[in-house]
């Protein structure tokens, strides 16, 4: 299902002020959009599988529904190292520690509220995120509890340096 004029424009803003906020906080030279569309979630689940990192919020104000940053597990830990200035180590795939966790958190932190001032600025109302929920583990778990069941997400695909982030959005 395609997007509306309106929603593919509050999603590029979103998006566009997410991107220059994840650039800036994980270092690195470059960011662009490559796609912002309407998908199934079971389409976004199968990108992101076998496991991936989601931190997500529920968002209230001018828009509502559910938002999050979502990552394949390798390309989070690629993020969470440079933000945390280590390099990158190998750790069970099962575990990130508190360390990286924690980089990750703040990350989606600062991406939904960039995202939601973007956002905001189009609507003329404040949108507010509330405190991100962490998810690690199975992307065919973590990610509908995260987006709240929905059949379909609206999703901006962005690379930061050379790493994939998705920004998801379900009303």
């Amino acid at each position: 299902m395609p997007l509306r004029d309106a929603e593919r424009d509050l999603l590029e803003a979103g998006a566009r002020d997410a991107a220059e906020a994840i650039l800036r906080l994980a270092q690195r030279e470059s960011a662009r959009i490559l796609s912002v569309d309407v998908e199934p979630l079971s389409a976004l689940v199968a990108r992101l599988a076998p496991r991936a990192v989601v931190v997500g919020f529920v968002v209230s104000g001018g828009v509502q529904g559910r938002f999050a940053l979502v990552l394949t597990e390798p390309a989070a830990r690629v993020i969470a190292q440079a933000m945390v200035g280590g390099r990158h180590t190998q750790v069970p795939s099962e575990k990130l520690g508190k360390r990286l966790t924690g980089a990750l958190t703040e990350l989606g932190n600062i991406a939904a509220s960039a995202f939601m001032n973007g956002v905001a600025e189009l609507v003329h109302q404040s949108c507010v995120p509330s405190v991100p929920a962490f998810g690690h583990g199975d992307a065919a778990e973590v990610l509908p509890a995260a987006l709240g069941d929905a059949l379909e997400v609206q999703v901006a695909r962005l690379i930061i340096g050379e790493v994939e982030v998705e920004l998801a959005f379900a009303r």
